[in-house]
């Protein structure tokens, strides 16, 4: 059994969104940094590949890894056939078994979660259901904070190409990312 996960709905293909996201995140008081080219701490060696297929990933390098040194494990990205960036992460909630170098103490979601339009699949084919009862897409996503992120990066950089200034943003308790955006006289 694996506790591999991918987020397959994620839509971006610029790194930097990722890099934004990380220091919005530590500005919020989280541990976390950014590496290229690197393997992400999972709960196997070559997990990755195990579970999304070594024909695609023969080793677990991932193109972008969020360093997450509270966590027990780290965010990988992978980059998709559709040259999108997709996150890969052990999902595990439970005790570590296989101890790393400076391996953190909590799951990953004790760190990121947070509410997110979006589902966790688990290379299994689970998918993460929603805390409500009215079968809502809005759930506790493991690693929501950082995808808040990621799609905040977004559109401040979609904004500020078409010529707009920034003038603040906000997340709502339902997880959805505002940018208030102005335009020049």
């Amino acid at each position: 059994m694996s506790h591999t996960a991918t987020v397959k709905t994620a839509q971006f293909k610029d790194a930097q969104d990722i890099v934004n996201a990380c220091k919005e995140l530590q500005k919020d008081g989280v541990n976390c940094y950014v590496e290229f080219n690197a393997v992400p701490r999972m709960w196997t060696e070559n997990q990755i590949g195990r579970d999304l297929g070594y024909d695609k990933h023969p080793t677990d390098e991932c193109e972008v890894v969020v360093r997450i040194p509270d966590a027990f494990y780290d965010v990988g990205f992978i980059r998709t056939e559709e040259g999108n960036l997709m996150p890969v992460f052990d999902d595990y909630n439970g005790q570590a078994m296989m101890r790393h170098d400076n391996m953190g103490s909590k799951p990953v979601r004790d760190v990121l979660g947070a509410k997110f339009e979006g589902r966790i699949e688990h290379w299994n084919g689970l998918r993460e259901e929603s805390e409500d009862n009215e079968g809502s897409q809005q759930l506790r996503h493991s690693i929501g904070r950082l995808m808040q992120g990621i799609h905040k990066s977004q559109a401040i950089r979609r904004a500020q190409a078409m010529g707009h200034y920034v003038m603040g943003s906000t997340t709502d308790e339902n997880g959805h990312v505002h940018v208030k955006v102005g335009i020049p006289d």
